[in-house]
C-alpha cells in the first residue's frame, strides 16, 4: 500500500478571494474540507464532489464555504 500521508497532490479551489490562486497544492490524504493561509486568516473550502481536468490529470473541486480571522 502506497504511503500517502507525505504525497503532494493538487486540487482546484472554486470561489473565495479573486487574486487567490486557484490551483493549490495539498499534502496528505483526500479531505472533505481544507483551509487556505491568506492575508490574515483562512479561506475555508469543501469539496464538491466534482472533478477537473488540468492537463493529463482529473483533479477534485473545492468550493469556498466560510473566511476566518486569526485571534490576535
Amino acid at each position: 500500500m502506497p504511503d500517502t500521508a507525505n504525497r503532494t497532490q493538487f486540487i482546484l479551489l472554486r470561489g473565495g478571494p479573486r487574486h487567490l490562486e486557484r490551483l493549490h497544492p495539498h499534502l496528505g490524504d483526500d479531505p472533505e474540507r481544507i483551509a487556505v493561509r491568506h492575508l490574515n486568516g483562512y479561506e475555508h473550502y469543501e469539496a464538491t464532489g466534482e472533478y477537473a481536468c488540468a492537463g493529463d490529470q482529473e483533479l477534485p473541486i473545492f468550493g469556498w464555504i466560510y473566511q476566518t480571522k486569526i485571534a490576535e
